[in-house]
């Protein structure tokens, strides 16, 4: 049966492939501890802001890092581990990276510019399979960084912010479960950070309003939408007080949840003094039914009277079945006494 030849196709220049990567890249010959450089690509110059006429057959660490063996502070530091991952790439013969280092560059006006490198050293392995040159990637995180510094900037001035607060607070993943609460928390609570993590918070909950609580926190973290409830909390004394919570997305740009932002406050004293009033309120209706008495109010402006259901009963009146003015209620007030009454 025939076979249908494949395409062949012309060997790249792969000098001119190396020279048109975007990142930097310089080729390194393994002859530790010199490390002779015997390829950079465009991008590496543009970053190192060196010709190659600088760089090539030149020795690595005498052209980027000349003090690292006699001088301290960071560049020199930076220096020195990438002479220590270097040679444990000839030590293993695998792939080395190396953490963020600080490498500072020189602007156009010879100040040293702060700029962080993140890097990585590959060996190569000739045709006799013996490492031959090692490739080292640098790839420049400074902009990276300062993003990484600013947002840990705002998240130190939310955490001052919120354990400045009088409520308790706390921060929850998209799913809901909690990753930080403030100290006030642990100091009502009286738990640890260990018992609180993910849903732990359930612990310290009313079992008996705890199903109403999740249904409303499940339903909001599948809607993305705030969640607003009352339900008590136990204290670190074993007594359970009230508490308002409220809870609010944080979103991206696209409406995605990133986070999610809550607080409880206590309304215990408040719960109480409302129940007071209407426990007072029940006694004093009982109190009017008891003895047939009714109540009204009268508001001046309107003429008209507000009066309960005791009042109505005594005139043998329905609920709410007539309008109720001031002419109304004084001619239902005997003749004789309509005088003294108004």
């Amino acid at each position: 049966m025939p076979t249908t030849p494949l395409p062949t196709f012309d060997a790249p220049d792969f000098a001119s492939v190396f020279d048109a990567v975007p990142e930097p890249f310089i080729l390194l010959r393994a002859d530790a501890p010199d490390f002779h450089v015997v390829a950079a690509n465009a991008a590496f110059l543009v970053t190192s802001r060196l010709p190659r006429s600088d760089l090539l057959g030149r020795k690595f660490f005498e052209v980027f890092f000349p003090e690292s063996h006699v001088l301290e502070g960071e560049r020199a530091a930076a220096g020195r581990a990438l002479r220590t991952s270097l040679d444990r790439v000839i030590a293993t013969g695998a792939a080395d990276a190396l953490p963020v280092q600080r490498y500072d560059l020189p602007r156009s006006d010879g100040v040293l510019e702060a700029s962080y490198w993140g890097s990585t050293n590959t060996p190569i392995f000739g045709a006799d399979g013996r490492l031959s040159h090692i490739v080292h990637h640098a790839h420049n995180v400074t902009t990276e960084r300062a993003t990484q510094h600013a947002f840990a900037a705002q998240e130190q001035q939310f955490h001052t912010l919120a354990e400045a607060i009088p409520q308790l607070a706390w921060i929850a993943e998209p799913d809901g479960s909690i990753v930080w609460y403030n100290q006030r928390w642990y100091d009502y609570t009286g738990a640890t950070p260990e018992q609180m993590a993910g849903w732990g918070w359930q612990a310290v909950h009313d079992p008996a309003e705890l199903p109403r609580v999740l249904e409303g926190w499940r339903a909001s973290i599948h809607t993305g939408s705030p969640f607003d409830m009352e339900f008590p909390l136990r204290g670190a004394d074993g007594r359970f007080r009230w508490f308002l919570t409220r809870v609010m997305p944080v979103k991206d740009a696209d409406g995605r949840v990133l986070r999610w932002f809550g607080t409880n406050t206590n309304i215990d004293d408040q719960r109480a003094a409302a129940r007071a009033v209407e426990e007072r309120q029940e006694r004093l209706e009982a109190a009017l039914r008891a003895s047939s008495t009714g109540t009204f109010r009268w508001d001046i402006g309107s003429a008209t009277l507000a009066w309960d259901e005791s009042l109505d009963a005594l005139f043998g009146l329905r609920p709410g079945a007539v309008v109720r003015s001031l002419e109304e209620f004084i001619a239902r007030v005997h003749p004789e006494d309509r005088a003294r009454v108004i």
